[in-house]
């Protein structure tokens, strides 16, 4: 597990490792901790509307799109700010496909 930026291993895999017996139980129930580490990756573009004090907010969730900017830039017609967000663990953790650059770098680069 101390090599897991090397692999594309989830961060709760140790969670989940480490609570087997609890989890393969007959009378398993899950707990508040295990939904919360439950990570599904999306694919394609995934829109989220909201309203905050009155405000009308539009998240935009690109998923596993390394396809540049091209399939997604539309979402950003009318725009009057963007919040970028990445995954600060990722920071160490090596793109499936390219074993020299992190998926930090890959968002960022995704993101100029």
């Amino acid at each position: 597990f101390e090599r897991r930026n090397e692999f594309q291993i989830s961060d709760s895999a140790k969670y989940y490792l480490d609570s087997l017996n609890r989890i393969c139980s007959l009378d398993y129930l899950p707990t508040i901790q295990d939904v919360l580490r439950i990570q599904i990756a999306t694919t394609g573009i995934v829109e989220y509307t909201f309203q905050v004090r009155g405000v009308m907010l539009r998240m935009v969730d690109q998923g596993c799109l390394t396809l540049g900017r091209r399939p997604w830039m539309h979402c950003f017609d009318n725009v009057k700010a963007i919040v970028f967000i990445t995954a600060i663990n990722e920071y160490d953790q090596v793109v499936h496909d390219c074993f020299k650059e992190t998926k930090l770098h890959k968002s960022l680069e995704l993101f100029r």
